[in-house]
C-alpha cells in the first residue's frame, strides 16, 4: 500500500502518537458483495503501535447505508466519536458498523470529514490507481 505525505504528526505521550497519512491507492470498503465505496481519498490513522485505521470521506458514501447510532465513546486523543449503524442495500443493518470524528482536534483536523468501518464486519481491498 503506497502513502502519500504525512499530513499530521501529534504526540500524546511519549510511547503514543498519532499520525494521519493519505493512501496513494484505490480503496474499496465492502460487506460481502456490497460495495460500499471506493474513492482514492482515503486516509490512514496510525496510533502508536497499533493496526492502521482507514477512514474514507463521508461525503463519498451514499447517505442512505448510514443511520445515526446511540452508541457514544470519547477518546482523549481524538475526540468524540460518532457512530453509525450501517443499512445494507438487502436491507440487513450492521450496528455500529462505521464510526468517525467530527470534532476531532486541530492537529487530526482530516479525521473531521472521514469515517472508519469495522473491520471485523467488513473487507478492504487497495487497488493501485489505474489499473
Amino acid at each position: 500500500m503506497k502513502i502519500r505525505m504525512l499530513e499530521r504528526y501529534r504526540v500524546v505521550v511519549p510511547d503514543r502518537y498519532l499520525k494521519t497519512r493519505f493512501i496513494e491507492e484505490l480503496v474499496t470498503i465492502m460487506h460481502g458483495e456490497h460495495k460500499l465505496i471506493t474513492t482514492d481519498l482515503a486516509l490512514q490513522l496510525l496510533e502508536g503501535e497499533r493496526k492502521p485505521v482507514t477512514y474514507v470521506p463521508l461525503e463519498e458514501i451514499d447517505g442512505a447505508l448510514l443511520q445515526d447510532s446511540d452508541t457514544t465513546y470519547s477518546c482523549r486523543w481524538k475526540g468524540e466519536a460518532r457512530y453509525y449503524n450501517v443499512q445494507l442495500p438487502d436491507g440487513v443493518i450492521i450496528p455500529d458498523g462505521a464510526w468517525g470524528y467530527p470534532s476531532a482536534p486541530d492537529e487530526l483536523a482530516l479525521l473531521r470529514t472521514q469515517i472508519s468501518f469495522d473491520t471485523t464486519r467488513f473487507t478492504e481491498e487497495f487497488k493501485t490507481k489505474g489499473r
